[in-house]
């Protein structure tokens, strides 16, 4: 899980500050903002590694179509740039591949399952209603888990308690095997695309979502396992199985979800970024999908949908995603395309919250000479003058549109 890393993107969080004072302690890193009443906590593709180890990200990511270019095939001093990270930072040596030996120096290891039940206990003991959700590639890909098929993994997931989980390489342990696994956990084992291969009907032994009451809000969560298991893993291993995206009984799901109450839904799955992406375009009804399989540890969440753009720094734009989920803010760059608000920590502390209080209280301030504040005030009476001519009115000034 990347969230210590994800944190410290585009300056959210400490990690900015923190390493340029060179105070990168396990306290500041776990410092957090407490926002909201449902909190979802996500790990995913964790392949069987309990240990901390040594994770370079690639130095290619290939977008193919529409996909070309846009996140999350952006790399290096690309994907830096974007997010407005700064080079050498914990958040390059997390996010990108450039110095990777250097820094690896520096910085260590990542990863490991004492350092997530770290950063997960820390947020649970100030949001105790928070849903941790696995995403799956959870029980595959060590020496131990292949010769305890899988219970090492299974073991220790159990201690940490998550509320539900989805699958892909799971089922390379045999059918037999992951049903018998499945039987056993103290959690829900999702996946409404996973189908019984001779009926073709949703398999008895996974269920296709589940609800949760967390904050005082009613979340639907529906598991999405990998959808291409017959081709990216040999079929003689599940053969009582069939998969696929399934979108049409995607949306079937949603709309069961919403029929029965359901205020947040959530789609926990293991399709791939790209494919979620198009998956939000052609299903509806769906709040977040929490993405699997590619590996793709972005610092902001990508939005499909309605969208409003807005000419204000990612900061502030980041609080007003949290306050209208089901929008998507797009920050405007300064004129010279690389604006330095974007990338200040201090302008990351700001938040609407502040801003209320400091308008509302008129504290704190800071007072200035009379002639200073005066031509101050003539460029934001400037301003509002442009813009009194369309405010309350429609896209084309039109009082009827």
């Amino acid at each position: 899980m990347a969230a210590t890393a994800l944190y410290g993107a585009s300056s959210f969080g400490n990690w900015g500050k923190l390493a340029a004072q060179q105070a990168l302690t396990q306290d500041k890193l776990l410092e957090f903002d407490t926002f909201g009443n449902v909190s979802l906590i996500h790990v995913t593709d964790i392949h069987a590694q309990l240990k901390p180890i040594y994770f370079r990200e690639p130095s290619v990511n290939i977008g193919v179509g529409e996909n070309r270019g846009k996140v999350p095939h952006l790399t290096g001093a690309d994907f830096r740039k974007l997010y407005g990270i700064a080079d050498g930072s914990p958040s390059a040596y997390a996010l990108t591949y450039n110095d990777f030996s250097a820094l690896a120096q520096g910085y260590g290891k990542m990863g490991g399952l004492d350092r997530v039940a770290s950063v997960v206990n820390q947020i649970r003991a100030d949001r105790p209603d928070a849903l941790l959700l696995d995403g799956g590639d959870t029980w595959h890909g060590s020496y131990t888990c292949y010769h305890t098929q899988g219970q090492d993994m299974v073991n220790v997931m159990n201690a940490l308690k998550p509320d539900a989980m989805t699958f892909h390489w799971e089922f390379t342990l045999g059918q037999d095997r992951v049903r018998e696994l499945v039987e056993g956990l103290p959690y829900d084992a999702l996946g409404q695309n996973i189908f019984d291969a001779e009926w073709d009907e949703p398999a008895a032994d996974f269920k296709p979502y589940e609800f949760y009451e967390r904050g005082g809000v009613k979340i639907a969560v529906i598991g999405q396992a990998f959808p291409y298991m017959p081709i990216a893993n040999p079929g003689w291993m599940f053969p009582d199985y069939s998969f696929g995206i399934r979108d049409d009984n995607m949306q079937q799901m949603v709309n069961e979800v919403r029929d029965q109450g359901a205020e947040l839904v959530v789609c926990l799955s293991h399709n791939g970024f790209d494919v979620d992406k198009k998956m939000a375009g052609m299903v509806s009804g769906i709040d977040v999908i929490l993405s699997g399989h590619t590996h793709d540890a972005l610092p902001e969440p990508v939005l499909v949908g309605d969208t409003i753009i807005i000419a204000t720094e990612p900061h502030i734009i980041h609080q007003m995603e949290k306050a209208l989920p089901e929008k998507n803010f797009i920050g405007a760059p300064g004129a010279d395309g690389n604006c330095n608000c974007n990338i200040c920590p201090y302008m990351a502390l700001n938040t609407m919250e502040k801003l209320y209080l400091c308008l509302r209280d008129l504290e704190p301030r800071i007072e200035i000479e009379e002639s200073l504040r005066l031509k101050a005030k003539a460029s934001l009476d400037k301003m509002l003058e442009m813009a009194s001519g369309t405010i309350g009115k429609g896209d084309l000034g039109d009082p009827d549109a």
